[in-house]
């Protein structure tokens, strides 16, 4: 039984090791969406216009 729960230990730290490394490694499409997502302005934030 003991060896079940060392396996299973293995792939949760496995998964999270990947899962780290996602994160911290940005992928080109998603700095991409995030610029054009901060570049949209947003209504609330126009304080340029008058009403």
């Amino acid at each position: 039984m003991a060896s079940v729960q060392q396996g299973e230990k293995q792939l949760f730290e496995k998964f999270w090791r990947g899962t780290f490394k996602a994160v911290a490694t940005p992928r080109p499409e998603s700095i991409i969406v995030a610029s054009i997502t901060a570049r949209k302005p947003l209504p609330s934030l126009n304080l340029n216009e008058s009403p």
